[in-house]
């Protein structure tokens, strides 16, 4: 499978199944070791929660900790656990585009060879930190922007990729080391007409 070309809908395949398989092994985690006591903030739920609440919030509770706190406590009214929900599948599905974006990028990263790509994804998809990928996290969307700026400006869509680094920006605030990509690749692009041009 690693020396084959993917399509598609297996990189979607693949993609579904590492959250399926996060997915059990955060509950397992949850179940087996004791949550981090952080000294930072906390949200404290104290509505009387329905069964479905209760089965939401034990499926995806190891997924609603560290910044998913703050999320959680601005959509404490007017939202109920079903936020939690829609994140996870929200989530999941951008997290399925990026592992296709990251398949479509790999590409220029190793010379069109292709040999990557697929290790790329599996890798992706399967490292121990994409647990952040499935929680309620901005990290997903982030890491889409991030591989829309670097694919938009491989295939020279210097606008496009400015729009994305953007909105990574306004995503979180580190995104705006994504303009570093866009004034690297202008660099390049300028230092390889002056060498053409000598």
């Amino acid at each position: 499978m690693i020396n084959k070309d993917l399509k598609y809908e297996d990189i979607q395949r693949l993609a579904i199944s590492s959250r399926i398989v996060v997915f059990c092994l955060q509950i397992f985690a949850s179940e087996l070791v004791p949550p981090h006591v952080n000294d930072g903030f906390k949200f404290v739920d104290d509505e009387a929660k329905g069964i479905l609440d209760r089965i939401i919030n034990y499926l995806f509770g190891g997924m609603t900790n560290w910044d998913g706190q703050y999320f959680l406590h601005i959509t404490k009214y007017g939202f109920s656990s079903t936020v939690i929900l829609a994140s996870f599948f929200l989530n999941t599905f951008i997290f399925v585009k990026s592992a296709q974006l990251l398949y479509r990028l790999s590409p220029y990263l190793d010379r069109g060879l292709n040999s990557l790509s697929t290790l790329t994804v599996i890798l992706f998809c399967f490292n121990p930190a994409s647990i952040f990928f499935s929680a309620f996290y901005t990290e997903t969307l982030f890491v889409y922007l991030t591989l829309q700026v670097l694919l938009s400006l491989y295939q020279k869509k210097k606008v496009q990729a400015v729009f994305y680094a953007s909105l990574s920006s306004v995503c979180r605030s580190n995104g705006v080391l994504n303009f570093g990509f866009c004034l690297a690749f202008s660099l390049r692009g300028a230092l390889r007409r002056v060498d053409k041009d000598n």
